[in-house]
């Protein structure tokens, strides 16, 4: 089971980190689409990035917010308060 205070082991046959780090980030951006319902802007927030930047990922991987959108929900929805607005 993954757990967030342990890090991940590198597998004795090793791993192409740039593949596991973009498998890693896409399926983030997937979850935050989806939680927000398609919202870009509110998946942004989520992920504490510009919403220019998240569009840019958007592209690199192929996603569209329609995908998101029919997507079923993943039960941590955007009920919850929004997160704080990112800065920098």
């Amino acid at each position: 089971a993954y757990d967030p205070l342990q890090p991940p082991r590198l597998p004795s046959e090793g791993l192409d980190l740039k593949e596991h780090i973009s498998q890693l980030e896409c399926s983030l951006i997937k979850q935050a689409l989806e939680d927000a319902g398609g919202v870009v802007a509110h998946a942004a927030n989520r992920l504490r990035l510009r919403r220019t930047t998240l569009v840019e990922k958007m592209r690199k991987y192929g996603l569209s917010r329609e995908d998101a959108a029919t997507a079923p929900p993943t039960g941590r929805g955007p009920q919850a308060s929004p997160p704080p607005p990112h800065t920098s």
